[in-house]
C-alpha cells in the first residue's frame, strides 16, 4: 500500500485568549479555519484538514477542537492518524509549551475513509489548558500545526 501523507499544514491564528477565555483569533463560534496541506515528499500528497471554533477555555477546562477531512483524488483515502501541536504563540512570554496548552490524541473513528472527492469528520483533538497557564497567556494567539495520515483505499 502506497501512503499518502500530508505535510504539516499550520494554522496561524488558530486560539485567542482574551481576559478570561480563549476564542478563534479571527472569529466567533462556528468558524470553519482551512488547513491546506503541501506536498511533502516524493511520495506524499496533501489533503485537507478542517477545524471549527473552540470558545470558553479556561484554566482546568478541556474543549474539541473539531476536525474533518477533505479529499481531492478521484480514489478514496483512509486517514490513519491525526496529531496537533501547539508550535508558537503572539506573547514571547506566553511559551508554546504543554504548561499553557496541551493537545492531547485524537478522540474519533481511526482509521477513518474519506470518499474520493468528498469529506468525512466527527473527531476531535481535545485541547487541554492546565491550571499552571502563565497569567502571560491572556490576550495571545497559540499557533497549532495540524497533521494527518493517510493512505489510499485499495480497490
Amino acid at each position: 500500500m502506497r501512503a499518502w501523507r500530508i505535510a504539516s499544514a499550520a494554522a496561524t491564528a488558530v486560539l485567542g485568549v482574551t481576559g478570561i477565555g480563549l476564542v478563534w483569533a479571527f472569529g466567533g463560534d462556528e468558524q470553519t479555519m482551512e488547513l491546506t496541506a503541501t506536498r511533502g515528499t516524493a511520495t506524499g500528497y496533501g489533503f485537507q484538514i478542517d477545524a471549527t471554533s473552540v470558545t470558553g477555555m479556561y484554566p482546568g477546562a478541556v474543549k474539541k477542537l473539531k476536525v474533518g477531512f477533505r479529499n481531492p483524488y478521484d480514489f478514496p483515502l483512509q486517514v490513519t492518524g491525526m496529531t496537533g501541536q501547539v508550535v508558537s504563540t503572539s506573547k514571547k512570554a506566553c511559551r508554546p509549551s504543554a504548561a499553557n496548552l496541551v493537545i492531547q490524541s485524537y478522540s474519533g473513528t481511526m482509521p477513518l475513509t474519506v470518499p474520493a472527492d468528498g469529506r468525512a469528520g466527527g473527531g476531535h483533538l481535545p485541547l487541554f489548558m492546565p491550571n499552571s497557564v502563565a497569567n502571560d497567556c491572556q490576550g495571545v494567539t497559540f499557533t497549532i500545526r495540524l497533521r494527518g495520515e493517510a493512505t489510499k483505499v485499495k480497490r
